[in-house]
C-alpha cells in the first residue's frame, strides 16, 4: 500500500509538468521521419520549457528533460531498428539465416533503446542547465541560453556517437529554404540554434503576461531571423541562376529479393546492366556522367588480382570482366560511368565507388567512414556483433578524381551524416560531389528520408552540387542551395537527368568548420562568470519582478 500511496503522491505532484514533457517529446519526435512534420520542431520544445518552469529541484528538472528526450528519441530513431535485409554473405543456410534474424532483431532493438536513452540523457542535461537560470531577467536568459546549451549538447552527443550527425534539430529547416541557407555559414549547428531560438521566443510570448516588459528577447530573435532569411534569399537567387553545365544521370532500381540467376557470370546485377545499355542507347546525348547505386553486384571485385582472406573465391570477380562488359557502351562516348561495389585491393576488403571512362577504369573511392557493427567492430564491442558484412578497411583522404573537366569528390551511403568528411573533400578541391548508396537494408523508408534531408544540408554547407544514386531511393540531383532539381521517389525505379556546374567558392562553414559550438562555449563561460553571484543552489529563488506564468 505504501508503494501505491507514494505513486499517487508522485503523480499528483508531477502530473502536469510530466504531461508537458511527454507532449514536448511527442511533438519534437514527430518532426522527424517516420511521422515527418518538420514544422513541429519550431514548437516542440515549448512544453518542455514550460515544464522546466515548474521544476522544484534539480532532480525534477532532469526528470522532465529525460522524459521528453526519451520519447522524442524513440520516435525518431525507430526506423534504425528495421535493418531486416542486413544478413551478409556469411549466412548460407536457412537455419543460420533464422538464427541471425532473431539475433539481429534483439541487437537492433537494443541499439534503438540505447539511442532513445542517450537522447533522454542529453535532454535531461539541457533541462537541468536551464533550471539554474536566475529568475532575474529570466526571459533574456532563456532566449540566450536555450540555443547555446542545445547546440553545445547536440555537438557533444555527436562526438560521443562516433561523429554521426543524427537527429539534428536543424535538419528540419530544409522545409524553410531561406533559413536553411544559414547552414552555409554555421553548418547544421546554426540551423539548430535558429530552431531553438524560435521555440524560446514563442515560449516567452506565451508564458509571460507582461510581454511589454519582456519584448526585447523575442524582438531580437525576430530581427535576426529576418536578417538570416534575407541573406538566404540572396544566396538562393545568386546560386540558382541557370549556368551551362555537365549533364548527369542517376539510375535507381530495386527488385526486392534477388537470386543468383539475377546476376551475370562476373557478378553484376543483370537489371542494372540492362538499364546502363538503355541509357547509352537512348539517352547518351543527355548526360556526360552516369552514376549507379551501391551494391549493384554480388560478392567483391578485385582491383589488382589480389584475393580476399575473408570471402570465398567463387564470390570474387575481376575488374577486367566488368570492363569488358562496359567497353562497348563507353567506347564512343566521352562519358564517365560510376557505380558502387565491394572491392578487394592489396588483399584488403573495401566498400568502394569505381569509375570507368572510354579508356577503361580510371579510379576508385574507398569508403572512409565505416558503419559500426556492419562494416567494422568498434573497440568497445570486439566480443559481439550481429551477423553481417565482413570487416572492411577504411579508405584515407578525399580521393578526388577529374571527370570531364570536373574535380569530383565522392561519399558512400551514410557518409552523408558526416559533415566534416564532405567539408574535407571540398577543402581539397572537390567542385562537385557524387554519392552512391543503398538504404534498402532498412525496411522503413524513413531512413531514406533522413539521409536525403541530410544530403540537402550537406549541399548547402559545402556549396556544391550533389548527385546521389540510391538503390531504393531517394536518388536526386541537389543544388548548392539544397533544392532537388531532379529526383526519384523512394521505391520507384527509373533514370533521372539534370545538369550540374563545377563550383570553387568556399562557404564560411567550409573555411572555418564548427566555429559556432566554440563561440557558444565562450558565450556560456562569460555568462556563467557574469551571473555566478545570481545563481542560487536550488535554482528557484524568486524575484519580485518575475512574471513567469508557467
Amino acid at each position: 500500500m505504501k508503494i501505491f500511496d507514494a505513486t499517487g503522491v508522485f503523480l499528483r505532484q508531477y502530473r502536469y509538468p510530466l504531461s508537458l514533457a511527454v507532449l514536448s517529446g511527442a511533438l519534437t519526435g514527430s518532426a522527424f521521419p517516420p511521422v515527418n512534420f518538420p514544422w513541429l520542431s519550431l514548437v516542440g520544445l515549448i512544453p518542455l520549457l514550460m515544464a522546466q518552469g515548474h521544476a522544484k529541484s534539480l532532480r525534477s528538472a532532469a526528470l522532465y528533460g529525460f522524459t521528453a528526450g526519451l520519447i522524442a528519441g524513440l520516435i525518431a530513431t525507430w526506423p534504425l531498428s528495421t535493418a531486416e535485409a542486413w544478413s551478409g554473405w556469411a549466412v548460407v543456410t536457412s537455419e543460420q539465416l533464422a538464427a541471425a534474424t532473431i539475433y539481429r532483431w534483439w541487437f537492433l532493438h537494443g541499439i534503438w533503446l540505447l539511442l532513445g536513452l542517450s537522447v533522454g540523457i542529453f535532454w535531461a542535461f539541457f533541462a537541468m542547465a536551464l533550471y539554474w537560470c536566475p529568475r532575474r531577467n529570466r526571459p533574456l536568459n532563456i532566449a540566450l541560453l536555450a540555443p547555446v546549451l542545445w547546440v553545445l549538447l547536440e555537438w557533444l552527443r555527436v562526438q560521443i556517437t562516433m561523429g554521426y550527425q543524427w537527429m539534428m534539430l536543424g535538419d528540419r529547416l530544409t522545409s524553410l529554404p531561406w533559413l536553411a541557407q544559414s547552414a552555409a555559414y554555421g553548418g547544421v549547428w546554426l540551423l539548430s540554434a535558429i530552431v531553438v531560438a524560435i521555440n524560446a521566443a514563442i515560449y516567452i510570448m506565451i508564458c509571460y503576461r507582461n510581454i511589454a516588459r519582456f519584448w526585447l528577447p523575442p524582438a531580437v530573435i525576430g530581427i535576426m531571423l529576418v536578417i538570416l532569411a534575407t541573406a538566404g534569399a540572396y544566396r538562393i537567387n545568386r546560386l540558382e541562376t541557370p549556368q551551362p553545365g555537365v549533364g548527369v544521370a542517376a539510375i535507381q532500381f530495386s527488385k526486392g529479393i534477388n537470386t543468383l540467376r539475377d546476376y551475370t557470370k562476373f557478378g553484376m546485377d543483370k537489371h542494372y546492366l540492362r538499364f546502363i545499355q538503355q541509357a547509352y542507347e537512348r539517352f547518351s546525348k543527355r548526360f556526360d556522367i552516369l552514376i549507379l547505386p551501391e551494391s549493384v553486384g554480388f560478392g567483391s571485385m578485385s582491383l589488382d588480382q589480389s584475393v580476399s582472406t575473408l570471402l570465398p573465391e567463387k564470390r570474387t570477380s575481376n575488374i577486367k570482366q566488368w570492363s569488358e562488359a562496359f567497353k562497348p557502351l563507353t567506347k564512343d562516348a566521352p562519358t564517365a560511368l560510376i557505380l558502387g561495389m565491394d572491392t578487394i585491393e592489396k588483399g584488403n576488403d573495401y566498400n568502394s565507388i569505381i569509375i570507368w571512362t572510354k579508356d577503361g577504369p580510371v579510379g576508385r573511392y574507398h569508403k572512409r567512414q565505416l558503419v559500426p557493427f556492419a562494416e567494422y567492430k568498434p573497440d568497445i564491442s570486439r566480443f559481439f556483433s550481429p551477423s553481417g558484412k565482413s570487416i572492411y578497411k577504411a579508405g584515407t583522404g578525399a580521393q578526388l578524381l577529374e571527370l570531364g573537366g570536373l574535380q569530383a569528390g565522392f561519399f558512400i551511403c551514410q557518409e552523408v551524416l558526416f559533415a566534416g568528411l564532405i567539408r574535407d573533400s571540398v577543402l581539397q578541391g572537390a567542385e562537385v560531389l557524387f554519392s552512391s548508396g543503398n538504404d534498402g537494408v532498412f525496411s522503413s523508408p524513413a531512413v531514406a528520408d533522413v539521409n536525403d534531408n541530410a544530403a540537402r544540408i550537406r549541399a548547402i554547407e559545402a556549396g556544391r552540387f550533389i548527385v546521389r544514386a540510391m538503390k531504393t531511393g531517394r536518388s536526386a540531383v541537389i543544388t548548392p542551395t539544397g533544392k532537388e532539381i531532379a529526383y526519384a521517389e523512394t521505391g520507384k525505379n527509373g533514370i533521372i537527368f539534370s545538369r550540374i556546374s563545377p563550383l570553387t567558392e568556399l562557404t564560411p562553414y567550409v573555411r572555418y568548420g564548427d566555429w559556432l559550438p566554440i563561440l557558444f562555449a565562450a558565450i556560456l563561460m562569460l555568462w556563467l562568470l557574469r551571473n555566478s553571484a545570481n545563481i542560487k543552489s536550488n535554482g528557484k529563488t524568486a524575484d519580485n519582478n518575475s512574471t513567469d506564468n508557467t
